[in-house]
Protein backbone atom coordinates (compact mmCIF):
# COMPACT_ATOMS: atom_id res chain seq x y z
CA UNK A 1 0.00 0.00 0.00
CA UNK A 2 0.93 3.30 -0.77
CA UNK A 3 1.20 6.11 2.22
CA UNK A 4 -0.69 9.41 0.97
CA UNK A 5 2.10 10.79 3.79
CA UNK A 6 -0.20 11.54 6.43
CA UNK A 7 1.87 11.40 9.74
CA UNK A 8 -1.35 9.83 11.66
CA UNK A 9 -0.50 6.67 10.32
CA UNK A 10 2.82 6.72 10.01
CA UNK A 11 4.78 4.36 12.37
CA UNK A 12 8.22 5.73 12.22
CA UNK A 13 10.29 7.95 9.83
CA UNK A 14 14.10 7.83 8.87
CA UNK A 15 15.30 11.53 7.87
CA UNK A 16 18.97 10.56 6.28
CA UNK A 17 19.86 14.38 5.86
CA UNK A 18 19.41 15.17 9.46
CA UNK A 19 20.19 11.49 10.76
CA UNK A 20 17.30 11.53 12.55
CA UNK A 21 14.52 8.81 13.29
CA UNK A 22 11.52 9.24 14.51
CA UNK A 23 8.71 6.83 16.16
CA UNK A 24 5.48 9.08 15.83
CA UNK A 25 3.62 6.18 17.77
CA UNK A 26 5.77 7.68 21.31
CA UNK A 27 7.54 11.00 19.92
CA UNK A 28 10.70 9.62 20.10
CA UNK A 29 13.30 11.44 18.00
CA UNK A 30 16.66 9.93 17.99
CA UNK A 31 19.36 11.63 15.96
CA UNK A 32 21.36 8.35 15.80
CA UNK A 33 20.22 7.01 12.24
CA UNK A 34 23.93 5.14 11.21
CA UNK A 35 23.83 2.94 14.26
CA UNK A 36 20.27 2.45 14.26
CA UNK A 37 20.72 0.90 10.16
CA UNK A 38 22.86 -1.17 11.40
CA UNK A 39 20.34 -2.99 13.82
CA UNK A 40 21.37 -1.43 17.46
CA UNK A 41 18.00 -0.44 18.08
CA UNK A 42 17.85 -1.00 21.69
CA UNK A 43 17.60 2.66 22.20
CA UNK A 44 14.03 1.97 20.68
CA UNK A 45 12.89 -0.93 21.59
CA UNK A 46 13.62 0.63 25.28
CA UNK A 47 11.42 3.92 24.84
CA UNK A 48 8.61 1.24 22.98
CA UNK A 49 8.86 -1.00 26.25
CA UNK A 50 8.67 2.83 29.08
CA UNK A 51 5.73 3.81 27.26
CA UNK A 52 3.44 0.62 26.74
CA UNK A 53 4.70 0.12 30.19
CA UNK A 54 3.31 3.73 31.16
CA UNK A 55 -0.05 3.44 29.22
CA UNK A 56 -0.60 0.22 31.92
CA UNK A 57 0.15 2.12 35.08
CA UNK A 58 -2.27 5.23 33.82
CA UNK A 59 -4.93 2.29 33.22
CA UNK A 60 -4.73 0.53 35.83
CA UNK A 61 -4.55 3.39 38.26
CA UNK A 62 -7.80 4.39 36.40
CA UNK A 63 -8.86 1.38 37.35
CA UNK A 64 -7.51 2.14 41.00
CA UNK A 65 -9.87 5.21 41.20
CA UNK A 66 -13.10 4.07 39.86
CA UNK A 67 -12.99 1.45 42.22
CA UNK A 68 -11.97 3.70 45.39
CA UNK A 69 -15.11 5.93 44.26
CA UNK A 70 -17.15 3.27 44.03
CA UNK A 71 -15.92 1.82 47.79
CA UNK A 72 -16.49 5.74 49.48
CA UNK A 73 -19.93 6.14 47.58
CA UNK A 74 -21.15 2.48 48.89
CA UNK A 75 -19.60 3.60 52.87
CA UNK A 76 -21.38 7.32 52.41
CA UNK A 77 -24.70 5.31 51.65
CA UNK A 78 -24.66 2.46 54.31
CA UNK A 79 -23.88 5.64 56.82
CA UNK A 80 -26.53 7.38 55.54
CA UNK A 81 -29.03 4.63 55.66
CA UNK A 82 -27.76 4.31 59.35
CA UNK A 83 -28.63 7.34 60.46
CA UNK A 84 -31.43 8.06 58.60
Amino acid sequence: MVSSGDKTTKIRTYTYGQGRVTDHRIGLSLYDLPNILNANIQKIIDELILAENTEKLKQLSDGFLEFSEYVIKQKAIKLIREYF
